[in-house]
């Protein structure tokens, strides 16, 4: 078989699958002897034994079947495109004409024998081919309703395989986005897909500033919050200050010097990501009291002094380093 798009859902096999560049799924080694000899009577039996109790014929032989016949595509699969959703995004890989392999080991969890199925894909990527990251959360949720699937394998079929294809290769998606239906699902969210790496972290920022003047305005609580708000500029305003921030900093966390990450850059830190924060914190959100920061200093920082925290860092920093270098 050629040119097929599959969905592949196998959490327990995909570390497997990154490391040997390929689709792993796992047989225990009796179901994977009855299907090596094409023996579905023999592999039905094994599944009736292993059945839960309540469990229907239909659901019994349906498992089975659905197991073996996967089993058979993957084995014989060549020139299709395999997809996955792992940890926020997008993965996918194409199988080559090498052989499939089998790997027998012990299951880590359960001791028991089992062979491993693996059949190799050019390389795994969770990346469009021209370079966009595949995020989950950038997708059209339409979208996402068709590239998850609660089973390991699935094939995607139709016009959700031109999808998959078009969303990979990077392609204009208009054709699907512009269909009443998905206009609908969509409703008035912004796609991350349709917005570059920087544009995203502005929307981001922005939208932390936004809830953290809503969450502080107007509280009555036991002890004083500060209030914090927009001063002297609107959201826009703001929006603009912070992109010329972005370029004046070149990337760069001003407290730290650290090189902020991107988000949908493969090694992708959460914790090394911009974030805004107020230099004075006993300040409002203003222009000329802002600076961008990563997420983790603002988080170590909170309410404390600009100059003083630098203090504090500096002195971490001296002490580290005397400790690894003693005198």
């Amino acid at each position: 078989m050629t040119g097929e798009v599959f969905y592949f859902g196998s959490p327990e096999n995909w570390e497997r699958s990154i490391a040997e560049r390929a689709v792993v799924i796992t047989h225990d080694a009796a179901f994977f002897d009855a299907w090596r000899r094409g023996d579905r009577d023999t592999y039905l039996k094994l599944e009736r034994k292993i059945a839960k109790p309540g469990a229907t014929e239909q659901g019994i032989k349906g498992n089975a079947t659905t197991w073996f016949n996967a089993s058979n595509k993957l084995a014989m699969s060549e020139g299709d495109i395999w997809i996955s959703r792992r940890e926020g995004y997008v993965w996918w890989g194409e199988t080559t004409s090498e052989p499939v392999k089998y790997t027998p080991h012990q299951h880590a969890k359960r001791n028991v024998p089992v062979v491993a199925i693996g059949k190799p894909v050019h390389e795994w990527s969770n990346e469009t081919k021209n370079g966009k990251p595949l995020s989950w959360n950038g997708i059209h949720p339409k979208g996402q309703d068709m590239l998850f699937a609660r089973r390991a394998i699935v094939p995607i079929k139709n016009d959700r395989a031109a999808y998959v294809r078009a969303l990979i290769s990077g392609d204009d998606l208009s054709h699907w986005h512009q269909q009443k239906e998905w206009e609908a699902k969509l409703g008035h969210s912004t796609l991350l897909h349709d917005i570059d790496s920087d544009e995203q972290a502005l929307l981001r920022m922005m939208a932390s500033i936004q809830k953290t003047v809503s969450n502080s305005n107007g509280q009555i609580v036991q002890k004083t919050i500060k209030e914090k708000k927009l001063k002297n500029c609107t959201a826009e305003e703001m929006h603009i200050h912070l992109r010329q921030l972005m370029k004046t900093q070149n990337g760069v966390c001003k407290i730290t010097g650290i090189k902020m990450h991107r988000y949908g850059q493969k090694d992708q830190d959460d914790d090394l990501l911009p974030s805004p924060d107020r230099i004075d914190s006993s300040g409002h959100y203003e222009i000329g009291n802002m600076q961008i920061v990563c997420r983790f200093i603002n988080f170590w920082k909170l309410a404390q002094d600009n100059g003083r925290f630098q203090e504090l860092l500096e002195h971490v920093v001296k002490v580290k380093s005397s400790h690894q270098n003693p005198t």
